[in-house]
């Protein structure tokens, strides 16, 4: 009976970590959230067809970023985004949702200049790693000896004489800089400590440049 009652009352000591995916994405992390859901956009596909969400132009603009010749780019955006027109990398809503104002000013910012001037230059670079509270800190502190995956993807990786640098791009309709900060903070540090092992080069800087302000700013 003492060992039947003993049975009765166990717990299993690692209760906490069952409710704690094995893997994640690193803005779910960042935003202390414990799962990441499918995202759908609001309106059916023949709709969204003919008018794009906000979503969904910053989306546009984002795989701009990823498969545009920078070069042609910077000479002639209109001739950018027709080649990203006939070559099906977007939609001719998607291209004619881009902003090229803004577009051009980036392509002529300090910024746009440091990476042309890299020697290595990573675009949509996804990651996997393994991590624990050394790096998760408080975020998950029901994990005790147990480990997380993360996974993730920077909008922009280049190289420069004494460090790697992290570029997020940004459409956020926001007033302030300290805004996109308060925003991305997290998320970035965590990309930070990350790429560092997976480059094997220090990270000197992680940058936020916001489109809608037309800014960087260094996180």
């Amino acid at each position: 009976w003492t060992l039947l009652q003993g049975r009765k009352k166990w717990g299993y000591p690692w209760q906490g970590e069952t409710k704690i995916p094995t893997k994640l994405p690193v803005s779910a992390v960042a935003k202390q959230e414990r799962g990441a859901g499918y995202r759908f956009t609001a309106r059916p596909r023949f709709l969204t067809a003919q008018s794009l969400t906000p979503t969904e132009r910053g989306n546009a603009m984002h795989k701009f970023m990823q498969f545009a010749d920078y070069e042609m780019a910077r000479d002639n955006i209109q001739k950018a985004i027709e080649r990203m027109r006939t070559g099906n990398f977007l939609s001719p809503a998607e291209c004619e949702s881009l902003d090229e104002k803004r577009l051009e000013q980036f392509f002529h910012s300090p910024l746009a200049d440091r990476i042309f001037a890299s020697g290595k230059v990573y675009r949509e670079l996804k990651f996997l790693a393994e991590c624990g509270q050394d790096i998760l800190g408080d975020l998950y502190d029901r994990m005790k000896e147990s480990k997380v995956v993360l996974q993730g993807v920077a909008d922009c990786v280049f190289l420069e004489g004494d460090g790697a640098v992290i570029v997020d791009y940004k459409t956020d309709r926001v007033k302030t800089l300290d805004e996109l900060r308060e925003r991305y903070r997290l998320q970035l540090e965590l990309y930070k400590q990350i790429l560092a092992d997976s480059l094997g080069a220090p990270v000197k800087e992680c940058v936020l440049y916001s489109f809608h302000l037309d800014q960087a700013m260094e996180i």
